[in-house]
């Protein structure tokens, strides 16, 4: 059954994705400086880069096809993870580090997130989704809970305990939303 046609779509597709960042690493237009890619827009952790082109092909792969909607669907769990989650930790860095407020840049990303709303709201989650999305919540609390040790780029300071809550957090968020969306009706 996991050999069906689409799967090796959905390889390709995987092996595409590895290859331009691979490029993209050897020509240095991005760099790996520990947990980060350091890119000249911005940078991005690891985990984060992972967790996105995970969902991505774990979404085409529960689509069961290569073509536009399972492709927007993919394109949706990403920006979904990525969007709320942005939304949530840098509200709760803000409150407990006092983080100045960005309600425009993210009234905008909220957008984002409600479209990723829309296209799930119908469907019924399966139950590892919400499995998943009260874990995210979860170990947000707890992450709150044990003090929102955070580790950024350039700092001297490393906490495991921050990383495996920012890691299991996201990764929790990502595929709920993933499955959620990728099930078929």
């Amino acid at each position: 059954m996991i050999f069906r046609k689409h799967f090796f779509d959905v390889i390709l597709v995987l092996v595409v994705i590895v290859a331009v960042i691979s490029v993209m690493l050897a020509a240095h237009v991005v760099t790996v400086d520990g947990i980060w890619f350091v890119c000249p827009i911005a940078n991005i952790r690891v985990s984060t880069l992972v967790t996105a082109v995970f969902c991505f092909t774990l979404v085409l792969f529960l689509q069961g096809k290569l073509l536009w909607k399972p492709l927007y669907y993919a394109l949706l769990a990403v920006i979904f993870f990525l969007g709320l989650y942005e939304i949530v930790w840098y509200y709760l860095a803000a409150y407990s580090f006092g983080y100045e407020l960005r309600i425009f840049q993210f009234a905008a990303l909220s957008g984002w997130v409600l479209l990723c709303l829309k296209e799930v709201y119908p469907k019924k989650p399966p139950k590892i989704s919400i499995v998943l999305y009260g874990l995210f919540v979860v170990t947000m609390v707890l992450w709150v809970a044990t003090g929102f040790e955070v580790n950024n780029l350039g700092e001297a300071q490393f906490s495991v305990t921050g990383e495996v809550f920012n890691a299991a957090s996201k990764v929790a968020l990502a595929l709920a939303y993933a499955v959620h969306i990728g099930a078929k009706k």
